[in-house]
């Protein structure tokens, strides 16, 4: 459960244990993070709109232009273990560092996985995310695929030619409440436990997790919500 470390001052997520082991953990969150996010109000004039599918309809979300984050999951088509070498997940961190200052985003934490992505996004002109998204995914995905068509041939026996590397669509859950913030943040710095690639958050590089914890530089910019 969330709660305060006294001793450090530092407002904390959840707690983990590796399987099979004694070794446990807590994942920390810096008490600038744990400003509460506005509640929508409904029914408002200017309300802005969701798209979860690229190029699709929006479909009508009730949100105003106050701020909020996004808690944004997107894969690999056919979920294709695609990242799963160090040079695509460097790709993909460093478009998603481009990409924020490009649209005057903020990232509150990601993770990135071998065949996908979780990352908390905020942005003051809601209406910025898919753009964002299409830009983020359009251009990891080129530059991946030109890596790996310049030293690496094992891309192709993993996806043919012709066949898309992300899946076109990604998934959104908006994020209002301290508590869901905190539990998000959890879920995805212990993604790679879960799937058994580390013994512990910190071990994988790839997630923001070394920022919260070490106050270490993870490759792209984390705020907290609305910090600029």
């Amino acid at each position: 459960m969330p709660g305060t470390d006294v001793r450090r001052g530092r407002m904390f997520a959840g707690d983990g244990c590796s399987p099979g082991t004694n070794d446990c953990w807590r994942v920390w969150v810096l008490p600038e993070t744990s400003r509460r996010l506005r509640r929508p109000r409904l029914n408002q004039p200017g309300v802005a709109k969701e798209e979860g599918v690229e190029g699709m309809p929006a479909r009508q979300s009730l949100i105003d232009d106050r701020p909020y984050a996004r808690f944004v999951t997107f894969s690999c088509d056919k979920r294709r273990k695609l990242l799963s070498l160090d040079r695509p997940k460097r790709i993909v961190i460093g478009e998603l560092s481009r990409q924020l200052e490009r649209h005057e985003g903020t990232c509150v934490g990601f993770v990135v996985m071998p065949n996908h992505v979780h990352v908390l996004l905020w942005f003051e002109h809601a209406e910025r995310l898919p753009k964002f998204m299409h830009e983020w995914k359009r251009l990891s995905s080129h530059s991946i695929r030109s890596w790996y068509k310049q030293g690496d041939v094992r891309y192709h026996d993993i996806a043919p030619a012709g066949e898309r590397f992300w899946m076109p669509k990604y998934h959104v859950f908006n994020v209002y409440e301290d508590a869901k913030l905190l539990e998000k943040l959890a879920y995805m710095h212990a993604n790679p436990v879960r799937a058994n690639l580390v013994d512990h958050p910190l071990d994988w590089p790839w997630s923001s997790a070394r920022w919260y914890e070490l106050g270490k530089e993870v490759g792209v910019p984390i705020s907290s919500i609305g910090g600029k």
